[in-house]
């Protein structure tokens, strides 16, 4: 029960992300069958679950991780050089 969302000091809304809209899912893959990078549940640069995370040892962009599936950056864009936890 700790270090969920609701045990930490945000509110999260639809506003959080840049978009909730489901038949993104349905993309198609990358031609390297690579999963397609989609704005699906991604922060906004705005949201409250930016770096109020816990560390647990895996790889965060910022003071600490984000809440959600996918950490934000400065592009909020896969990127190969997050690979040390903590690390700014």
């Amino acid at each position: 029960m700790t270090f969920n969302y609701f045990t930490l000091p945000v509110t999260v809304a639809s506003n959080d992300f840049v978009t909730l809209d489901e038949s993104l899912l349905m993309a198609p893959r990358q031609t390297n069958g690579d999963l397609p990078y989609i704005n699906f549940a991604r922060l906004t640069n705005t949201s409250d679950c930016i770096n109020v995370g816990t560390n647990l040892g895996f790889a965060f962009y910022g003071s600490a991780p984000d809440l959600g599936a996918f950490e934000f950056g400065p592009t909020n864009a896969p990127s190969p050089t997050i690979s040390n936890p903590g690390q700014t």
